[in-house]
């Protein structure tokens, strides 16, 4: 209901409930290497923690320090924090290369953009076109039932990938318009099937001719059969997010979804850094790259494991 951000949260807390511990506002600004593998890790204060796993997102930029295969900093390490400075061999170097974005828009409307009556909550794919652009458009509607805006209102996101440096209302303006058009058809054509029924019935109010109100045009349409109508756009806004891919030479990439592994960079075996996740109109990609690093990590384990009662209820 709350958008992507809830699967990370749900990993989260699963990682939690297995005995996971989590330092937050911590930040790893260094790596301590020794036989091949990453040590320790190194946060703002310069304390060290000893692990046997590294897994770093987009976020980090790592360059090797002077002192080459010893240590390794983020470059852009903030906070009053000291980088390592840049010595070693780049062409080995883990960083972050943003080549696409996501163009985003959030508009809040007096009145749902999709679907029918009682399918406020929908979610539609548009394929690329001319108004569309080029890769498909992913269009998001809540309403009041999903906690996300106040009764009465409706809450939709549009998403789609774009190369960097494409305005996102220039990516995402003609899909928006296009859903528009479409529902001023939608609303004309119910009109018209109104007015049809109404001299079919000779008089008599028929089920849509009372949604609407009858013969009393001062009385108030039930809510539940309120007929549809253009939605008024009353607050919108466009953005756009970098997604960006963990840089490394080709001959290093593996073939874990939307991740790069660096098994040979610099020799750091036990390294994972993660691209962003690219969009898609479901949450099975993410899961399965889950799964792909947990099963690097943890090999043997069993993933995502059911609780004991569960097991318990299936016998």
């Amino acid at each position: 209901f709350y958008g992507s951000s809830e699967l990370p949260q749900a990993f989260c807390r699963l990682c939690a409930v297995w005995g996971g511990t989590y330092m937050l506002t911590r930040r790893a600004y260094a790596l301590r290497t020794q036989g091949g593998e990453v040590t320790a890790v190194a946060d703002a204060s310069g304390r060290w923690i000893g692990c046997k796993w590294v897994l770093l997102n987009a976020d980090n930029e790592l360059v090797p320090s002077a002192a080459a295969g010893e240590s390794y900093g983020d470059s852009r390490a903030g906070n009053g924090a000291r980088a390592p400075s840049v010595g070693g061999d780049d062409s080995v170097r883990p960083a972050t290369v943003p080549s696409l974005s996501l163009a985003r828009c959030v508009a809040v409307l007096d009145a749902p953009l999709l679907g029918a009556l009682g399918e406020e909550l929908a979610f539609a794919c548009l394929l690329p076109g001319v108004e569309t652009g080029p890769t498909p458009v992913f269009v998001l509607q809540q309403d009041s039932t999903s906690g996300v805006c106040p009764q009465g209102r409706v809450l939709v996101h549009l998403s789609a990938e774009a190369p960097i440096g494409i305005d996102s209302q220039q990516r995402l303006g003609g899909a928006l318009s296009m859903l528009f058009r479409q529902r001023r058809r939608q609303v004309e054509a119910d009109v018209e099937t109104v007015a049809t029924e109404v001299e079919a019935g000779d008089g008599a109010l028929s089920d849509a001719d009372t949604a609407l109100g009858g013969n009393h045009p001062d009385s108030e349409p039930p809510a539940a059969t309120a007929p549809l109508r253009v939605p008024t756009l009353l607050w919108g806004a466009f953005f756009s997010l970098p997604l960006r891919g963990a840089a490394a030479p080709s001959a290093h990439r593996t073939t874990v979804p939307s991740t790069t592994a660096l098994p040979d960079t610099a020799g750091l075996c036990n390294l994972l850094v993660l691209s962003d996740a690219r969009i898609e109109p479901t949450s099975d990609p993410a899961v399965s790259r889950a799964r792909c690093l947990f099963e690097r990590v943890c090999p043997g384990a069993a993933f995502l494991p059911p609780r004991e009662d569960e097991e318990t209820e299936g016998a």
